[in-house]
């Protein structure tokens, strides 16, 4: 999907058109899942399960493009010298390396347990059994796989397994395991309504199991009302937090009006003016009223 951010951010579409966009991006990649889930339940690898062995049985649990590296890998191993330098009841030691080249790679084998670990760490970076494992299980007659490292990511049955693991009901966070339950569901749910849509029988289908749940599903329910008022009664009991003391300088007052703070304004700035205009006409008055001094010098 980061492509497709990457394409819409390139370009200058309106809202409407980034939705359309997305959408269609969408059911394109749902489409190609579909019609890569059908050739791989549907492919012939005839030439490789005659082959028999590993391989073969690569052929049962791989994905198309998985099992064509998983060829490419296993075919480069069989040229690989492959010499035994230590030997410790069931566990084996091996160096490899090709024959034009001084790499030399060591892998560990246990045959009581079919454990097996390579220098080059592929399996640990990638999922997959490198060539020099793989060199090692067919010298030591292994015909499967080990179940340890069969990495569900690239089987064909990926999509079938749900996202989260059971999860315990009286878990201390009933909140956070409730989502988990509806995320397990909701993958679950998807699948079926993917696969139901295809065809008019599996609507039916999928229909008349859903009522069955639901009809399941609500009795439960009604069996446990108890449990749950008793859960919400004893909720109730709680302490309740103390209530909150108002900060200083808010009130619950009315918020004036911008014109009313205007008014304030003009009535604030009209006094100083009225006590100015009274101060100038105290001393006019003083200017003009004659001294009795001058009176009596004339």
């Amino acid at each position: 999907m980061n492509s497709v951010f990457h394409q819409i951010l390139s370009t200058s579409l309106t809202l409407i058109q980034v939705i359309e966009y997305y959408e269609q991006k969408a059911e394109d990649m749902r489409q190609g899942e579909r019609d890569e889930d059908f050739h791989c339940k549907n492919g012939s690898f005839t030439d490789l399960i005659n082959h028999g062995g590993i391989l073969g049985h690569a052929t049962t649990i791989y994905t198309v493009r998985v099992l064509q590296m998983f060829k490419e890998v296993f075919f480069k191993g069989l040229g690989m010298n492959c010499i035994e330098v230590e030997k410790d009841e069931t566990r084996l030691l091996y160096e490899l390396n090709k024959p034009s080249s001084k790499r030399v790679l060591k892998v560990k084998f246990d045959k009581s347990d079919f454990s097996i670990s390579c220098t080059c760490k592929l399996f640990e970076t990638l999922g997959l059994l490198c060539r020099h494992a793989l060199r090692v299980l067919l010298v030591n007659n292994v015909n499967q796989i080990p179940v340890q490292y069969i990495t569900h990511r690239w089987t064909k049955n990926a999509r079938k397994r749900v996202t989260c693991e059971p999860i315990d009901s009286h878990s201390a966070d009933e909140k956070s395991s409730r989502l988990l339950r509806f995320s397990e569901l909701n993958h679950l749910g998807l699948n079926v309504f993917d696969k139901g849509a295809f065809t008019a029988e599996g609507t039916k289908i999928a229909k008349m199991k859903l009522m069955e749940a639901l009809e399941l599903i609500e009795n439960d329910l009604g069996s446990t009302t108890n449990d749950v008022a008793i859960e919400l009664h004893a909720d109730e009991n709680k302490v309740a937090d103390p209530p909150c003391v108002k900060k200083k300088g808010l009130t619950n007052a009315r918020i004036k009006s911008q014109l009313e703070k205007k008014k304030r304004k003009k009535t604030k700035s009209a006094i100083p003016s009225n006590m100015a205009q009274k101060k100038r006409g105290e001393t006019m008055e003083k200017q003009t009223i004659p001294k009795p001094e001058a009176f009596g010098k004339n």
